[in-house]
């Protein structure tokens, strides 16, 4: 073991202040349960190196590894007393973590599964030696397996909300959401698995790879969207989160060699890898061939790019995370949702609240208007379908069936039928408005992030954690055909306004076109290779915008690819959507806010 202290430590030449990190990984367990579940740590000597390389992270580094309760409690406390404001401190923990009784606690080497809170480090110690510790900037890295209390859950884990950091003004990365175990990489004999989440990290910083803007530095903000992309390509099961609160993503982690020519935020398209043109009579393509008119791909060159900071009308602004936008059919109404705030009602170009839902629960992922503008459908996070009456803003029926989130919620074009998709794996049809459950549509046990009808409602479309598109019949709930698209999670689909293609979109930051009969793809587009939460296409099929993790709402023109980038939100655009009559676009995003674009 390491000793651990408060280092004698110089500022690094271009790094602010002086900047230490204490790395705590625990892999060897007294309690069978424990070491049965062998944690992920391997990746954290190479983070260790990345931090104290002086070309990268410039940290003073020291490590404590399978430390008891006691040696890991007294080695956080020495290591954050005595700090001031002009110092940087990295705390790493990666080891399993217990819930018992509502209290959340770290696992050390001694610790018995079943006494955490005799033998265990309670997350609560950790917090209040941060609140105490004077640095400046303090951030928090959790790599670790929730056991105990969290396995026997479903749903998503909010680490914000279980370790109550709202005010702390503290910087928190975790390498997973979800009641979930860290994804880790089949060990080969006695190997210790990988975790995918510190790796990530470790290779961004080690490389530069993570200084998306090329100027040199990488921010917090940063290193985790890089960290992001490499776990959903690794793993799409496995779910990073951060809180950061106003300023952290800006923290500087690690210095990168500048680019000559820095990139864009979104950088214009790379040739993407898609069909050969076919030879007939048709258009002619840049490269001299000929496609048919009725092949209707997507152009397969580099696409120009604009990027324009835009300035949106802010309809909503709160604390709490804007998750979901959605317009009427008549265009004249705008819902929006999120977590921790009421589902919201407005008159979408007037600027008038027209009613808060808050029958509808406190967190939703999705809402969809019906068709005839009676009701709205909301998908909650607590695996509650709800329809709301829009007139009194009751609500008439909910229906929860299992506990799973509901990731989207849509209608039949003729709104007799609402489509939820669930983590759990399983798209369910309910008649409207009874909520009688018709029948579910089932897609390996793969966890559902978007769903679509479409244009005629006889098909249903999924985008689902293993990158594949799958396609089920909505007559007899048969599966038709599996897509595999995308490198990743599939976050978003949507079909084409004739119903002749599937769109989809993903981790991987494309945005693909694909036959809805043979499968076959006809086209994709990119803007860089940020993460895709969202698309949208406009009434009349020429445009397409997509909601990107890195903060832009992009808008493409298909027929050619352009595409401009729209700046404001600060951090994850999590939804976009077209107005009815294509005069407006909406977007809801992780800072707080609901932006009309015109």
């Amino acid at each position: 073991m390491a000793p651990v202290g408060t280092p004698a430590f110089s500022p690094v030449a271009g790094l602010p202040g002086s900047r230490s990190a204490l790395l705590i990984t625990t892999a060897a367990y007294a309690d069978a349960q424990l070491a049965w579940l062998r944690p992920p740590v391997s990746g954290a000597h190479d983070l260790a190196a990345a931090l104290a390389d002086p070309r990268a992270g410039g940290f003073a580094v020291d490590m404590l590894t399978d430390g008891t309760e006691t040696e890991i409690r007294l080695a956080v406390g020495r290591f954050l007393a005595g700090r001031s404001a002009q110092d940087t401190v990295l705390l790493y923990l990666s080891c399993h973590a217990i819930r018992d009784r509502a209290r959340l606690y770290f696992a050390a080497t001694d610790t018995w599964l079943r006494y955490p809170q005799r033998s265990a480090l309670p997350v609560a110690a950790v917090l209040g030696e941060l609140d105490r510790c004077a640095a400046g900037n303090r951030l928090l890295i959790l790599d670790c397996c929730f056991s105990g209390g969290f396995a026997e859950e479903k749903g998503e884990l909010d680490v914000a909300a279980e370790l109550a950091l709202d005010g702390r003004g503290i910087a928190v990365l975790s390498g997973s959401r979800a009641r979930e175990y860290s994804y880790e990489g089949r060990p080969i004999g006695p190997e210790l698995p990988r975790s995918v989440f510190t790796e990530g990290l470790a290779v961004g910083l080690a490389t530069g790879d993570a200084d998306t803007d090329g100027n040199g530095r990488v921010t917090v903000a940063e290193a985790y969207n890089y960290a992001y992309r490499y776990v959903s390509q690794n793993t799409p099961r496995q779910a990073p989160q951060y809180y950061l609160e106003e300023g952290h993503g800006e923290m500087i982690l690690a210095r990168a060699r500048p680019r000559t020519r820095p990139q864009a935020r979104i950088s214009a398209a790379d040739p993407p890898v898609g069909p050969r043109p076919r030879s007939a009579g048709g258009v002619r393509e840049s490269d001299g061939a000929v496609r048919r008119p009725d092949a209707q791909a997507v152009p397969q060159s580099s696409a120009a790019h604009a990027t324009a900071d835009t300035s949106a009308v802010i309809l909503e602004q709160d604390r709490d995370n804007a998750y979901c936008v959605t317009f009427s059919l008549d265009g004249g109404l705008l819902a929006s949702g999120g977590w921790g705030r009421p589902v919201r009602i407005r008159d979408a170009f007037g600027d008038r609240l027209v009613r808060e839902l808050r029958s509808a629960g406190p967190s939703v992922y999705d809402l969809a208007f019906s068709p005839d503008g009676a009701f709205i459908a909301t998908g909650g996070r607590d695996g509650t379908v709800g329809l709301c009456e829009i007139a009194t803003g009751k609500k008439v029926r909910s229906r929860k069936p299992g506990g799973a989130a509901v990731r989207a919620v849509a209608f039949s074009p003729d709104g007799t039928v609402l489509l939820s998709a669930h983590e759990d794996g399983v798209a369910r049809l309910w008649d409207v408005p009874p909520l009688g459950r018709i029948r579910e549509l089932r897609a390996d046990g793969e966890t559902i992030f978007a769903a679509a009808f479409s244009p005629d409602g006889t098909l249903v479309a999924a985008a689902c954690a293993d990158g594949a598109i799958r396609v089920w019949s909505t007559v007899g709930g048969e599966p038709l055909s599996v897509l595999r698209r995308h490198t990743g999670w599939a976050t978003a689909v949507a079909f084409t306004p004739d119903g002749s293609r599937v769109v989809s979109a993903g981790a991987d930051g494309a945005v693909q076109f694909a036959n809805v009969v043979t499968g076959e793809p006809s086209g994709v587009l990119r803007a860089g290779d940020g993460i895709v939460n969202a698309i949208s296409l406009s009434p009349d099929g020429t445009l397409i915008a997509g909601a990107y993790e890195t903060g832009a709402v992009t808008v493409w023109e298909i027929a050619t690819s352009r595409y401009q980038s729209l700046l404001g939100h600060a951090g994850h655009v999590n939804d976009v959507a077209f107005s009815p009559h294509s005069r407006a676009l909406a977007s809801a995003g992780k800072d707080g806010t609901v932006r009309l674009w015109r």
